[in-house]
């Protein structure tokens, strides 16, 4: 195991749904990529983990020591804390994650990784995250920064579908000047405008991916802290830390 090695993965809820991994040693970036779906997703997960083996995974997905089937205390926790910076979370049910997370974590625990809701992380640590606060501290803001594809013709009514794709290339090319701080990226590759808005959503997952891995550095040096309980929680920052 490489201790100074993170894995971010901004995962779907669903088998078919869109995502990403990253994987830093430090702050060189190893591995940047779109995650397949279904049965080769867990073919390409069990392959990075046992090639890379990270210490601590950190991943924008609902988990739980014995499985999550609905609302729990990290999301009351963290929708309390964060509702104000417009951070609220998402709800999980018994379909959404349902059976695809018990399948993924599963393969990690195979693989020697656990679940961590505590400070004392140890090593092979699985950890929930939230990109939404992730960047608030990221860009030392005090509320929640518009750049999901998604909900672009709310953020923007009064725009165009054009002007409204140069604004997320925009935003999403700030994201990419800040994380560069944390993690050696390449050059950002520049979406068209005028291109699909699946080239994007691919963007916008990295980018996800990404900040999970600015969460686990922060993790790693105490910035943030897990809101829930030792079987269940969400990793965000300490307030203090990006009302500065």
């Amino acid at each position: 195991m490489h201790q100074d090695i993170i894995m971010g993965w901004d995962a779907a809820w669903t088998p078919n749904g869109s995502g990403a991994w990253a994987i830093c040693r430090g702050r060189e970036l190893l591995l940047l990529e779109t995650c397949a779906t279904g049965n080769r997703l867990l073919q390409d997960l069990a392959r990075h983990v046992h090639k890379f083996q990270p210490v601590l995974i950190a991943m924008d997905f609902p988990i739980a020591v014995d499985g999550v089937r609905g609302w729990r205390q990290a999301d009351l926790e963290t929708t309390r804390a964060f509702s104000r910076y417009g951070c609220p979370v998402h709800s999980p049910n018994p379909e959404r994650p349902g059976k695809w997370g018990d399948q993924i974590v599963a393969l990690l625990k195979n693989h020697g990784y656990q679940v961590k809701g505590e400070r004392s992380l140890g090593t092979k640590a699985l950890v929930e995250v939230y990109p939404h606060t992730a960047n608030i501290h990221l860009h030392r803001s005090r509320y929640r920064i518009p750049y999901k594809v998604g909900r672009a013709a709310k953020y923007w009514p009064e725009l165009s579908l054009t002007e409204r794709k140069e604004k997320l290339c925009a935003i999403y090319q700030e994201h990419w000047q800040h994380l560069g701080e944390h993690i050696d990226l390449p050059t950002f590759p520049a979406p068209n405008p005028n291109g699909p808005l699946s080239a994007l959503k691919t963007l916008e997952d990295q980018i996800d991916a990404l900040l999970c891995i600015y969460a686990g550095k922060g993790i790693q040096k105490g910035d943030f802290q897990p809101y829930g309980t030792p079987q269940a929680s969400i990793w965000n920052p300490i307030h203090t830390e990006f009302e500065k």
